[in-house]
Formats: structure tokens, C-alpha cells, sequence
């Protein structure tokens, strides 16, 4: 069996086990271990493979990293400009108001002070956007031209997905970071999903399609984006 058909085939099974799913937590279990299925032999996420990285190679991954992570604003800027009442503004304000952390330090400051550990200064990283990879910037860009062409509630089950990933995403960053960093704990123990929990049960009662389309584009697309970084990791 060819490896596209194989492929065409495994995103037909996995579509339509979702679409057996009788309610939204069901669907949710469901989705983590196929999402977990789907990244586990990525070389990121390989603890041997890691382990093999340079010195070079790990503060080449601060650097890209950042621009994975460092744009999310133009995705909740989209959001909270296109939320349709103040109920879901407040949840993307409240979004916004973790990442600044209060009195604590910004999850922003978190992660430059882990990038000064790897001894990488990222002034130059974010001023002039120096190491934002192509296929990162069409990753971070795609997530807005995404939302554009979505009714709302698919919009903010994407914005959902995206939070959902967190714990999953961070908790497979240990096998390349093992130390206890504070900015992946963070991340690792974020309850940013559970804020949109409610509003997504009653899209999921209103149009389970909606959850669906979204949490699959989600999904392939954070899938793509690890191993974008992985083949640049290789090549460093």
C-alpha cells in the first residue's frame, strides 16, 4: 500500500471515529490519544534522538521556537475583534491577562529568561524576526486566514483546540527539555482550555460539525508545524 493511500485512509478512520462519538468529552479523549498517536515518532519528541541535539542545534530551536509561540497575539487580536458579544470577549481577555501573569512575570519574560539558560540572546530573534522560518510564519498566518473563511463557532473551537494542545504539546517537549524550566511547566500545568470548556460544550450541542472541522484543522496543522521544526532541527 502506497504511503498517500495508507495516509487517505488513517484520516478516514480517524474522521469517522470522530464522528461516532456520542458526546464532547468522548470526542475530546478520542481526539488527544489520535493527536498523541500522531506525534509520537517525531524526532522532537524521540528522547534518544534528542539526547544526540548540539549544543548548537538546541539554541537554534530557542530561536525558532519563539516564533511558533511568540505571534499567538495576532490570533486572539483576530478573535477578540470578531467575538460576537462580550461573554466570549472576556474569555479571550482573560486569555490575555494569564499571559501578562499578573504580579509574576509574563509568560513572555518566562521564556526569555529560559533562552538566556541556553545562553541565546533573542533581541535580534524578535526585533528583525531573524529565524522565523517560512514555514512558520505560513503556520502562524494560516491559523488568521483560517478564521477568516470559519462561522464563529468554529473560530473560537479552533482557539479551543489550539488551548487543548498545551498540556499535550509541553508534557512531549521534556524528552528534548527534561529540566524543569518555568516556562514549560507553565505551559505543561495551563488551564487555558478549561476557560473555554462551557462555550464549547454548547457549540458541541448545537453542531458537533463545528468541533469536529475544527479540532482536525487544528490537529494537522500543529502536527506539520513539529515536524517543519524537526526537519529544520536536522538541517541545522
Amino acid at each position: 500500500m502506497s504511503g498517500t493511500l495508507k495516509s487517505s485512509l488513517s484520516t478516514i478512520v480517524y474522521k469517522t471515529e470522530h464522528l461516532l462519538q456520542s458526546n464532547l468529552d468522548d470526542f475530546l479523549s478520542s481526539w488527544d490519544a489520535a493527536y498523541k498517536t500522531q506525534i509520537k515518532d517525531i524526532d522532537l519528541f524521540n528522547p534518544s534522538i534528542a539526547a544526540q541535539y548540539t549544543t548548537e542545534q538546541m539554541q537554534y530551536f530557542v530561536k525558532i521556537f519563539y516564533h511558533a509561540r511568540g505571534h499567538f497575539k495576532d490570533f486572539l487580536w483576530h478573535l477578540g475583534n470578531h467575538a460576537p458579544n462580550n461573554r466570549f470577549k472576556q474569555i479571550i481577555l482573560k486569555n490575555i491577562e494569564e499571559e501578562f501573569n499578573n504580579d509574576c512575570l509574563s509568560h513572555e519574560q518566562m521564556y526569555l529568561n529560559f533562552a538566556k539558560k541556553m545562553k541565546v540572546d533573542l533581541t535580534d530573534v524578535i526585533l528583525k524576526e531573524d529565524f522565523y522560518l517560512p514555514e512558520i510564519r505560513a503556520f502562524n498566518n494560516g491559523h488568521v486566514q483560517w478564521m477568516y473563511k470559519q462561522p464563529w463557532p468554529v473560530q473560537f473551537a479552533t482557539f479551543s483546540a489550539y488551548e487543548r494542545l498545551d498540556t499535550t504539546d509541553y508534557e512531549a517537549l521534556t524528552a528534548l527539555f527534561p529540566e524543569d524550566h518555568v516556562f514549560f511547566r507553565i505551559h505543561r500545568e495551563a488551564e487555558h482550555f478549561d476557560k473555554t470548556y462551557q462555550e464549547l460544550v454548547a457549540i458541541w450541542d448545537e453542531d458537533p460539525g463545528h468541533v469536529h472541522i475544527a479540532f482536525d484543522y487544528i490537529a494537522k496543522t500543529q502536527t506539520r508545524m513539529w515536524k517543519d521544526m524537526a526537519n529544520a532541527m536536522s538541517q541545522a
